[in-house]
C-alpha cells in the first residue's frame, strides 16, 4: 500500500477578512479548532469578531492543544469563553477556570467580548438559574467581567 497525501492551502483568517467585522465565527475543524483561532489573532485582538463557537474533544490531546491555554489566550485578548451545557453557559476564563474542565471530551464552547452588552444578552437567553443569574448580573452586566488591559 502507498500512502497518499493531499496538499492543503492554509490562509490566516486575518488575511481573508481584511475589512469589516464578523458577528459569529463558527469553527469545526476536527480537533484543530485552536489552530484556526490562532490564525485569527489579529481579528480577535482588534475586536473584529463579536462571538465565536468552537468544538473541544479528544482530538485536541493528539494535536497537543489544551483548553486552558486556548481560553487563557482568548481571555488575554478580551474574550470570555463558556462551556455550552444544556442548563447554562459555564464560564471557563480567569478565576472561573477549574482543572476538571480539561477533560478532552466532545463539547462546544462559546466566546464573546467581555464588556459587550450582547454577551450579557446571549448568556441570559441561553438560560439561567439563581446561581447563573447572579453571575450574569455581577460579572457580565455590571462590567466586572470586562477585560482590563494591564
Amino acid at each position: 500500500q502507498t500512502s497518499q497525501s493531499t496538499a492543503i492551502h492554509v490562509i490566516k483568517l486575518d488575511e481573508l477578512f481584511l475589512g469589516g467585522r464578523i458577528f459569529l465565527l463558527s469553527v469545526d475543524a476536527e480537533g484543530h479548532d485552536a489552530r484556526v483561532l490562532r490564525r485569527a489573532l489579529k481579528l480577535l485582538a482588534k475586536a473584529r469578531i463579536k462571538f465565536s463557537v468552537f468544538e473541544y474533544h479528544f482530538k485536541w490531546l493528539a494535536a497537543g492543544t489544551s483548553l486552558r491555554e486556548t481560553t487563557a489566550s482568548l481571555h488575554a485578548l478580551g474574550y470570555g469563553c463558556f462551556l455550552m451545557t444544556r442548563p447554562a453557559l459555564i464560564p471557563l476564563y480567569s478565576r472561573w477556570w477549574q482543572e476538571a474542565y480539561e477533560f478532552y471530551q466532545w463539547s462546544n464552547l462559546f466566546c464573546g467580548r467581555l464588556g459587550d452588552g450582547g454577551l450579557f444578552d446571549v448568556y441570559l437567553s441561553w438560560g439561567t438559574d439563581e446561581l447563573t443569574l447572579g453571575f450574569a448580573l455581577t460579572e457580565l452586566q455590571r462590567g466586572c467581567g470586562t477585560h482590563k488591559k494591564r
